[in-house]
C-alpha cells in the first residue's frame, strides 16, 4: 500500500511540530530578517543629504575601511561588548547554578526575583546609573561629605568604563 503524501506529513510528529512553529517563526523573520535585510542592501546604497542613490556600490565599505576613525570605534565597541559578555556570564551563570541544582523549594520565588530588575526600563537603568556616576552623584557626593575628595570626580561617566558598567548592569540584571 502506498501512503499518500498526506498521511506521511500529518502522522509525522517533526512535521507536526514544526506545523506549530510556523507562526512564531514567521513572526521572527518579520522581526529580525527583514531589519538586517534591509540594512545589509542600504549599506550598498549611497546617500547625498536626503536623497537615496538605489545604485549598488562599495562605497560605504571603502569609506570604513580607509577612515582609522572606525577602526578604533570598531575595536572599542568590540572590546566593551566583550567585557561586558565575559562579565555578564561570571555574574550569571553562579546565580543560574544555584537556582538549577541548590534551590529545592520556592524555585518559582527565586525566578521571580532574579527577573524582576528586567521589568525595569533599560532606558530608567541609564539613568539610575547616571545619577550615582555622575558629577554630583551618590559617588562624588559621598566622597565630598567624608571629606575624601574636594572637587568631584569627573572621570566616572561618559567614558568607556561607564558604558560597560551599565551594559553589565542591563544584562545580568544585579
Amino acid at each position: 500500500m502506498q501512503k499518500t503524501l498526506e498521511n506521511i506529513f500529518s502522522s509525522n510528529d517533526t512535521f507536526k511540530a514544526y506545523r506549530l512553529l510556523t507562526p512564531s517563526l514567521i513572526l521572527l523573520i518579520i522581526v529580525f530578517a527583514f531589519p538586517i535585510f534591509f540594512l545589509i542592501t542600504y549599506s550598498f546604497w549611497t546617500q547625498d543629504y536626503v536623497t537615496v542613490d538605489t545604485t549598488l556600490t562599495l562605497e560605504n565599505y571603502k569609506i570604513v575601511i580607509n577612515k582609522s576613525s572606525y577602526h578604533v570605534l570598531i575595536k572599542r565597541s568590540l572590546t566593551i561588548s566583550s567585557l561586558t559578555t565575559i562579565v555578564t556570564v561570571l555574574l550569571a551563570y553562579p546565580m543560574a547554578y544555584f537556582v538549577a541544582f541548590v534551590v529545592k523549594e520556592r524555585k518559582l520565588l527565586w525566578l521571580i526575583i532574579l527577573t524582576i530588575p528586567f521589568w525595569t526600563s533599560y532606558l530608567l537603568r541609564v539613568f539610575a546609573w547616571k545619577l550615582i556616576l555622575g558629577y554630583n552623584g551618590v559617588i562624588n557626593g559621598s566622597l565630598s561629605n567624608l571629606g575624601i575628595i574636594e572637587n568631584p570626580l569627573s572621570f566616572l561617566l561618559y567614558n568607556p568604563f561607564a558604558v560597560f558598567v551599565t551594559l553589565a548592569h542591563a544584562w545580568s540584571a544585579f
